[in-house]
C-alpha cells in the first residue's frame, strides 16, 4: 500500500478561527484557467449546435448524442452532455466488489473509528476512489484497484472531501479534537495544513463541521455548528475564507444550539437566496430537538421555525429528497429508536414513516447511522439506503443488516437489501451513492466499524431513464416532465458522514424527455433551462467565474 507523502504547515487557531498561510503559486489543473483574481476556475466547455432530428414513431425531438449541446442564449450558464442511451438494458443488480479496495479483515482490539465516514471521490483525471477511516489513518483506494494509500493523522473522527480552496483539485477536511486539511488530495503534489484549535476551559471537539459558501463571496467557508461533549453551550462559529486557503474572519452567532449536532443538511431552508443548515441533533430527549440555522446573508445565524421538521430524537442522519414527487424537498431523519419521513406540505412537515409501513429500528443494538434518500433503481421514486450497527460492536460478531427500501409504488416500500446482496450481518456506518462505473445506475459504498468498506457496483444500465445535475452546493432544482415535477438538492452529502461529488442524480423512469429545469442557486437566484432535451444525460450549471 502506498503511503501519501505531504509537507506539513503548522498554524494555531483560536476557536475554529484564524487560519492559513497563502497557497503557493501553482499552475491550474487541466480544464481550468486563472481568472482576474488569480483563482483557478473551470474553463467553459466548447459547445456545438446539436444535430436534432425527429423520432417518426413518437414525434419527439432527439439529438445525435455526439457533441455537447449548447442551450439557447435565454438559458446562460447551462451545458448539456451527450445523451447516454442504454444499449442493452437489464434488471437492477449489484456485484460485491469490496475486495478490490480493502482486505475486509476484521480489526481487532479497541479503536477510535467509531463514526465510520466514507466517500466516493474523483481525482483531476476523473478517476474514482473510495475513502474511509481505519485505526491507522484515512485510507483511499482507486475503484479499479490500480493504487491505494493512507494518510496518517494524529486526530480525526470525520472527514469531508471538497475543493475547499477552489483551485480545481480535491481537498480533504478532517476533524475531531482539532481540524486539518489535506490540500490537493489524491494529486502528486500533496500538502497538508494542520489547524490547532483551542478553547477557554474545556477542550471541545467537533463531530460535525459544514463546508459551504455561507458568506456569499464565492468561496467555501467552514461552519462549526456546536461543540461536542462540552458542559457549556458552544455558539455556531463561521470561519470565512477570504481568499484561497485564508480563513481570517470569524463570525460568532450568539444563539443557543443543543450542543450535540451529529449530522446536517446544507441548503436554502427559508428561500432567501443564501445557504442555511438543518441540524440533526443527538441526545434530543436530554438537550432538545433538531433545529434550523438560518443565515442572515453574511454568515451570521439565527434559529428558524422548523415547521414540524424538528423532531426530538437521538438523531444520527438527515437527507433531503422529494419523497412523494410533488416538487418539494422532504427530509429523511434517522435516529436511535425513531426514524422519520417528513413530507413537506403547505402547512408544515408531516411524518409518513409509519403510514408508509417502514419498520422502526428501536434499540441501540440495531441503530441506524447513514441514511441516503435517493433513487436507486431510476424509476422516478425516492428509495432509502440505511446502514445499521451498534455503537461499539466488539461484543456482537453477528452484526446487523444494511437496508435497502425500494419505493415500488407511491408510498409503498419494499425491503430489498437481502435480495440485492447487501450485508445482513455487518457493522455498517456511512453510506454514499454515486454512479461510479458510468452506467447511469448508482453504486453503493458503506463504511464498516470493524473492517474496510462494502463496495457494491451496479451490473449495467437499466431501461429506466435518469438525469444527473451539477451545480453549486445547495442548489435546489426542479425538473418538469409533462404534467409532473420533481425536486432535488445538489449536494455532496448523503446522510451521516457519507459524501460524493457535488451533484444530484434523479431517476425519471419511463420519461424520455425533460421539458424544462429550474434551479435556485444560492447567491444567484433562480436560473432556468427553458428548452426541452432528451434523456438520459448529465447537465450542469456553471457559468464562467463561478
Amino acid at each position: 500500500m502506498v503511503r501519501t507523502q505531504y509537507r506539513r504547515l503548522m498554524v494555531a487557531l483560536v476557536g475554529l478561527g484564524l487560519a492559513c498561510t497563502d497557497a503557493a503559486e501553482s499552475p491550474c489543473a487541466d480544464g481550468y484557467k486563472k481568472n482576474s483574481d488569480g483563482m483557478c476556475i473551470e474553463s467553459p466547455a466548447t459547445t456545438e449546435t446539436p444535430d436534432n432530428t425527429v423520432n417518426t414513431d413518437t414525434g419527439e425531438a432527439r439529438d445525435t448524442g455526439d457533441p455537447v449541446l449548447a442551450p439557447p442564449e435565454s438559458d446562460p450558464g447551462w451545458a448539456l452532455d451527450p445523451v447516454q442511451p442504454c444499449e442493452s438494458p437489464g434488471p437492477l443488480s449489484f456485484s460485491d466488489q469490496s475486495s478490490v479496495i480493502g482486505d475486509m479483515v476484521p480489526w481487532s482490539g479497541a479503536h477510535w473509528v467509531r463514526y465510520g465516514p466514507a466517500a466516493w471521490v474523483q481525482n483531476s483525471a476523473d478517476q474514482w476512489a473510495a475513502v474511509w477511516h481505519q485505526p491507522d489513518g484515512i485510507h483511499w483506494a482507486m475503484v479499479d484497484g490500480s493504487d491505494a494509500g493512507v494518510i496518517e493523522v494524529e486526530f480525526g473522527s470525520r472527514f469531508i472531501p471538497l475543493d475547499v480552496d477552489e483551485d480545481g483539485t480535491l481537498d480533504l477536511l478532517y476533524f475531531g479534537g482539532n481540524v486539518g486539511v489535506v490540500w490537493s488530495f489524491l494529486e502528486p503534489d500533496v500538502e497538508e495544513t494542520i489547524f490547532f484549535s483551542t478553547t477557554e476551559g474545556e477542550i471541545c471537539g467537533w463531530v460535525e463541521i459544514m463546508i459551504g459558501d455561507f458568506s456569499g463571496d464565492g468561496l467555501p467557508d467552514l461552519l462549526a455548528p456546536t461543540g461536542f461533549e462540552c458542559s457549556v453551550p458552544v455558539f455556531p462559529q463561521l470561519a470565512v475564507q477570504s481568499e484561497g486557503r485564508r480563513f481570517d474572519t470569524i463570525i460568532d452567532s450568539p444563539v443557543y444550539t443543543v450542543g450535540a449536532t451529529v449530522d446536517s443538511e446544507t441548503m436554502d431552508l427559508d428561500g432567501d437566496g443564501d445557504l442555511d443548515v438543518y441540524l440533526c441533533n443527538d441526545f434530543g430527549p436530554i438537550n432538545g430537538p433538531n433545529q434550523w440555522l438560518l443565515n442572515d446573508g453574511s454568515g451570521g445565524f439565527t434559529l428558524g421555525e422548523t415547521r414540524g421538521s424538528g423532531p426530538t430524537t437521538y438523531c444520527m442522519s438527515v437527507s433531503a429528497a422529494d419523497f412523494n414527487q410533488d416538487g418539494e424537498l422532504d427530509f429523511l431523519i434517522d435516529g436511535i429508536g425513531s426514524q422519520f419521513a417528513l413530507v413537506n406540505h403547505p402547512d408544515g412537515f408531516i411524518d409518513y414513516w409509519e403510514a408508509w409501513g417502514l419498520p422502526t429500528l428501536l434499540t441501540s443494538e440495531d441503530m441506524p447511522w447513514g441514511g441516503a434518500a435517493t433513487d436507486i433503481d431510476n424509476d422516478g421514486r425516492t428509495d432509502i439506503v440505511m446502514s445499521s450497527s451498534t455503537f461499539s460492536h466488539f461484543t456482537d460478531d453477528d452484526g446487523e443488516p444494511a437496508y435497502l427500501y425500494l419505493q415500488t409504488a407511491p408510498g409503498v416500500f419494499e425491503d430489498s437489501g437481502a435480495a440485492f446482496g447487501f450485508p445482513q450481518g455487518a457493522n455498517t456506518r456511512a453510506v454514499a451513492a454515486r454512479d461510479v462505473n458510468g452506467d447511469g445506475v448508482l453504486d453503493i459504498l458503506m463504511a464498516d466499524y470493524r473492517r474496510s468498506p462494502w463496495m457494491y457496483l451496479s451490473e449495467g444500465c437499466t431501461k429506466e431513464n435518469w438525469l444527473a445535475i451539477e451545480a453549486p452546493l445547495g442548489t435546489e432544482v426542479k425538473v418538469f416532465t409533462g404534467d409532473e415535477v420533481r425536486a432535488g438538492l445538489v449536494t455532496h452529502h448523503q446522510g451521516f458522514s457519507g459524501f460524493g461529488p457535488t451533484q444530484h442524480h434523479m431517476g425519471l423512469g419511463a420519461h424520455t424527455m425533460v421539458d424544462r429545469v429550474t434551479a435556485r442557486v444560492p447567491g444567484v437566484g433562480e436560473v432556468e433551462l427553458n428548452s426541452s432535451f432528451t434523456l438520459p444525460r448529465r447537465i450542469r450549471w456553471a457559468p464562467e467565474g463561478r
